[in-house]
């Protein structure tokens, strides 16, 4: 594939391509032309490419009618090519994203798209292209994360909704797709491709509610009434014959690393013969999962429980092959599983062959990703305990995660009297219990649990907080950040709070830990501000504690939270915290006590941020006293063995009838 800038003319004389040549190929590539007649006008156009003056409209549809021809090799490369010579322009930055996945190199995509759309939190047209980059990567949490913070902000034009409202349309979510087409003006509304796209979307959603109640809910319901409808009694003890956690995946989040903390501590304790409160643990702790994701982070904490001993299944990749057929349910419950999505299905029949062998007594499903196919498979195994771990924000408040047999299935859960709901904070549990219409005080709350921390760091360890006082021997306090770099945690937000404050008082530095797609801009920014002696990014670190115990304010600036851990650490350390009031994380920090808590999670701007830095810093005392609150109050509550307790306590407070 020929590289167009090798192609066009490197003459000022040249004339650029004729208005009815400009047409011609604008007309021509918005046809869809099949590969033969795009090469006929390819062979056509070639010509005016040639000798042309380099045109941008030209060249993209010329580009676009290359695409037509339906090649693969080089495309990767000609599309960078194209957008090289139109940086500024929204068509290469999302073809190019689509050739990024569709050669498997999304993570890589992404990366890039980040870094060419780096203004878009206050350019409307970087904003579109960030937005169209990611439907091509097929990123869409990441979008979802995106335009909830676009919304609010000055990239946020008639046309940005627009198009997001498509692609919401696109991705058979109607309801959001019309709840963005209403904050539209009157005006945009009214235009006719508009109104052509609202009426769709009302079509759709009318279908999509129709669709739900006739077969969805039905299906959801009668599998789980025929489930248990031979449920037998549990004989009541004191003790648990083992117990399974699963989860989607092992990636480096929060949720997988508080369930990876709870399982190998019940492991170890189960290995050592040592009960839980009264209850004693006397078959083995097993964890699985739907795969790890080989390319990604999908399998983080796997090394982890491998290293502590823990029986880990990856259902995708496990020897066993695990799946049963329907041959071996009833024919009723055979016909309804096949009425099920094929993915849902497989996954279903595969983890009920993996709890019919290994027969545990408790199955501990972690987040909305883990309880669909995982309770559906418990239930017609005949599990005797079920127990689901909700994390952070219900599905209704994360479009992308909601699934049409959620709200059915945990309704149907919650009357069964051997199956018990739980979340992670107050939070979380009164947003699903008003999502589903519980009463509030079904859902259990069990918080995450803080092991003992250390202060301990290794020589890498040392050696980087070494550079670090060397490149800013004038700082005497220490601001700490440690978290994900995506647009959730607000990175670049919280390295213009920094810079700002620093500018202003020469004794403080700030020190961010983590990685993720937003590291390189972050990097840049802190470059352009001029702060690389005062903003320092480290990485990933493994020892959190070595720089929690060097920090005096940790700074956490999230949209959206669980019950972030990170927070709960940082109190237990006798670390401050000054964050946003995101998820539970009121229900860490008191606010005024043992840190302070921003007025929104929503809206945060820079200015501010730096002005609480300013009143927070500027009192030592005050920082240490509630340093010291922080530290007494997290041990109690977060407390590894009172977490245990709680949560083998509530393995025994449900049982089967």
């Amino acid at each position: 594939m020929r590289l167009i800038s090798r192609v066009i003319p490197n003459d000022d004389t040249a004339l650029p391509p004729s208005a009815e040549i400009l047409v011609l190929a604008e007309n021509l590539a918005a046809r869809g032309l099949t590969p033969q007649d795009a090469r006929a006008a390819l062979d056509l156009l070639t010509p005016h490419l040639e000798s042309a003056r380099p045109h941008e409209g030209f060249i993209i549809a010329y580009a676009a009618l290359v695409e037509n021809l339906r090649a693969r090799e080089g495309m990767l490369e000609f599309w960078a090519d194209v957008q090289r010579l139109f940086p500024q322009a929204v068509t290469p930055i999302r073809l190019l994203m689509r050739w990024y996945r569709r050669q498997r190199e999304t993570k890589a995509g992404l990366t890039l798209l980040h870094d060419l759309c780096r203004e878009s939190d206050r350019d409307p047209q970087a904003a579109c292209a960030m937005l169209l980059g990611l439907d091509e990567l097929r990123l869409y949490a990441e979008m979802d994360d995106f335009m909830r913070q676009a919304m609010d902000g000055p990239v946020a034009n008639d046309e940005l909704k627009v198009r997001y409202a498509r692609i919401l349309q696109k991705r058979n979510l109607p309801h959001e797709a019309l709840r963005v087409l209403t904050a539209l003006d009157n005006a945009e509304r009214a235009r006719n491709s508009v109104r052509a796209l609202l009426g769709e979307i009302h079509r759709q959603r009318r279908g999509a509610i129709a669709a739900r109640e006739t077969e969805t809910d039905d299906v959801v319901r009668r599998i789980v009434e025929l489930a248990v409808r031979d449920l037998r009694p549990v004989r009541q003890t004191d003790g648990i014959e083992g117990v399974v956690f699963y989860t989607g995946q092992l990636g480096p989040g929060g949720a997988e690393r508080q369930m990876t903390r709870i399982a190998i501590a019940l492991h170890e304790r189960q290995r050592a013969g040592l009960a839980v409160g009264a209850h004693a643990l006397r078959g083995p702790v097993r964890v699985c999962v739907r795969h790890t994701d080989q390319d990604g982070n999908g399998g983080f904490f796997l090394p982890v429980l491998w290293a502590a001993g823990v029986e880990t299944t990856i259902l995708n990749e496990s020897a066993q092959g695990y799946s049963d057929g329907l041959d071996t349910v009833s024919d009723g419950m055979g016909r309804l599983l096949q009425m099920l999505r094929p993915d849902l299905r497989e996954t279903t029949l595969r983890l009920l062959a993996y709890f019919r062998t290994t027969r545990p007594e408790v199955v501990y499903l972690w987040q909305d990703g883990g309880v669909l196919a995982a309770a559906f498979a418990a239930l017609i195994a005949g599990t005797p305990r079920i127990v689901a771990s909700f994390r952070g924000l219900p599905p209704n408040r994360r479009p992308e995660r909601l699934r049409s047999e959620m709200p059915t299935l945990y309704k149907a859960l919650a009357e069964l009297p051997h199956v018990a709901l739980s979340a992670n904070s107050a939070v979380a549990a009164r947003d699903y219990e008003d999502w589903l219409g519980f009463a509030h005080g079904t859902i259990r709350v069990i918080p995450n649990a803080v092991e003992s921390i250390t202060p301990d760091g290794e020589a890498d360890d040392h050696a980087l907080w070494s550079g670090i006082e060397a490149r800013s021997p004038g700082c005497t306090a220490t601001v700490l950040g440690v978290f994900r770099f995506d647009l959730n945690k607000r990175p670049r937000l919280w390295i213009e709070a920094a810079a700002a404050h620093a500018r202003q008082r020469p004794d403080m530095r700030f020190v961010l830990l983590g990685d993720g797609v937003e590291w390189e801009p972050c990097a840049d920014l802190i470059a352009d501000l001029g702060m690389q002696d005062r903003i320092f990014l480290t990485g990933i670190r493994r020892n959190v504690g070595f720089y929690l115990a060097r920090a005096d304010l940790l700074m956490h600036l999230a949209r959206t939270e669980g019950l972030p851990n990170v927070v709960i650490e940082a109190q237990s350390c006798g670390v401050p915290v000054l964050a946003t009031p995101a998820g539970g994380t009121g229900e860490i920090v008191l606010d005024g006590e043992t840190g302070i808590l921003l007025p929104s999670a929503e809206t945060v701007h820079a200015a501010d941020v730096a002005a609480m830095l300013d009143a927070l810093l500027a009192d030592r005392a005050r920082l240490r006293a509630m340093g010291r609150m922080g530290a007494e109050r997290a041990a109690s509550r977060f407390r590894l063995d009172n977490v245990l307790h709680q949560t083998v306590e509530l393995f025994n407070s449900h049982r089967s009838l």
